[in-house]
């Protein structure tokens, strides 16, 4: 069944990147798989956050309530005092179609798709912060705030495109 298959990638997926990371923040949309998450992720080689709210979703939501388990303890962003807003899951409606897709990832990262959308991305980079021990909550938000104000967010895009761009015309040209 491609349904079951498509949810093993999902849950796994983040954990088998070959990426050299020292902290991970991983939404975990289904709780019944989490008391298997938290033993497989003590077995990894980094701080791993493992992310759930009343949703389902696999992100941190800044209009939910969201659990972290950060390997020795659980943590709820009420009580971290990280602001419970007032939007829901509509307001993260999905862009359709290849092109408005990536184009409101963009508007998001640069501060442009919509409030909820835009402070959601800005809560799940301010984990990563947290979570690598970079940063508490409040300067991580107001960091994470500022890079996307600021247009670093998109021009991060922008280079990592052109970089991958480069790297498969000299595969090509090789």
């Amino acid at each position: 069944d491609d349904r079951l298959l498509w949810r093993c990638v999902n849950v796994l997926g983040p954990f088998v990147a070959r990426l050299r990371v020292g902290a991970q923040v991983a939404g975990v949309a289904d709780h019944r798989v989490l008391p298997s998450l938290r033993t497989a992720v003590g077995e990894l080689d980094r701080t791993v956050w493992l992310c759930s709210n009343e949703f389902g979703a696999d992100e941190l939501l800044p209009f939910s309530t969201n659990t972290i388990y950060d390997g020795e303890r659980t943590m709820a962003t009420v009580d971290i005092r990280i602001p419970r807003s007032a939007w829901s899951l509509a307001d993260l409606a999905p862009a359709t179609g290849a092109e408005p897709v990536a184009r409101h990832f963009t508007d998001v990262l640069g501060g442009h798709g919509g409030i909820a959308a835009t402070e959601t991305v800005c809560l799940n980079a301010a984990a990563m912060t947290v979570a690598a021990g970079r940063a508490g909550w409040p300067e991580a938000l107001d960091r994470a705030r500022e890079v996307v104000r600021s247009g670093a967010a998109v021009d991060l895009v922008r280079r990592l495109r052109e970089h991958s761009g480069a790297a498969r015309e000299a595969r090509v040209g090789a």
